[in-house]
């Protein structure tokens, strides 16, 4: 059987992604991360909603402010919540350099993957230092090497190296750096 040119890299994506949400528990990571029941919480760049709906029923004394540059992931999100109960997360669209919260409001942003997919990481890192309370945490999800380039999505590789170069740069302080498995590490910090 032949196979047809134009699904083969739409079926090797959605493997991909099935993959990635394998290797990306977030049942499994939540407890890595210095959150705590009434924290106010970001998570940026939170696409479908992986880590979203699974921090917000952790968040129960607290509220998940969930953040996208695409309207329809959001969407998607809105569609989950119809079926759960949870009325402490917020969805908004925001841009890379303008995130639609006040200063110092929140105890903890979450990133996975986000920095990668952004065109300018620095932009991004600066806006959430000024959403961070002081000595509010921020944990970042990244790839250890290359991820597949996809037919919707550009991922820009950021070193562990550089990652906290940058990051450090801002007034953070790093408190871990681990790697969850074969494809991904998380890194901890905390704001000073």
């Amino acid at each position: 059987m032949k196979s047809n040119k134009k699904t083969a890299p739409i079926n090797i994506e959605e493997l991909s992604l099935a993959e990635n949400k394998r290797l990306l528990d977030p049942y499994s990571i939540i407890p890595l991360i210095p959150i705590h029941p009434e924290h106010h919480v970001g998570d940026i760049g939170c696409g479908v909603g992986t880590f979203s709906i699974p921090l917000a029923k952790y968040l129960f004394a607290g509220k998940l402010y969930a953040f996208d540059t695409n309207k329809t992931t959001l969407d998607q999100i809105t569609d989950s919540l119809k079926s759960i109960n949870l009325n402490n997360i917020e969805l908004k669209i925001s841009t890379e350099d303008s995130i639609p919260l006040k200063d110092n409001v929140l105890d903890g942003v979450f990133l996975s993957l986000a920095l990668e997919k952004s065109h300018s990481p620095k932009v991004v890192l600066n806006e959430i230092k000024r959403l961070i309370k002081q000595f509010g945490w921020l944990a970042i999800i990244s790839s250890i090497s290359q991820l597949n380039k996809t037919a919707n999505k550009e991922y820009n590789h950021i070193s562990k190296l550089k990652l906290n170069e940058m990051v450090e740069k801002l007034g953070f302080k790093r408190l871990s750096q681990r790697e969850l498995n074969e494809k991904f590490y998380l890194s901890i910090y905390k704001c000073q």
